[in-house]
């Protein structure tokens, strides 16, 4: 099974801009409706940060988390 890594490094294999988001179980979560969790970004001015070139650039996401793509100009 893939988890947030796995799908974290093949998106920057792409080129794309993946962006960490808040895993649907984590408890502040659960405060929202289900079609709502785990949609929102978690890191602070994640807009500015510049696109990942490797796992490294993104040590706060954890194989539990979603993945989002930044889109635009990154």
């Amino acid at each position: 099974m893939k988890n947030a890594l796995h799908i974290a490094a093949h998106l920057i294999e792409l080129g794309l801009a993946p962006v960490p988001l808040a895993s649907p179980e984590d408890p502040a979560e659960q405060v929202k409706p289900p079609g709502k969790r785990g949609k929102a970004p978690f890191t602070p001015g994640w807009q500015k940060v510049p696109a990942p070139k490797s796992l490294r650039d993104l040590p706060e996401l954890r194989p539990e988390h979603n993945v989002g793509i930044r889109t635009g100009r990154v």
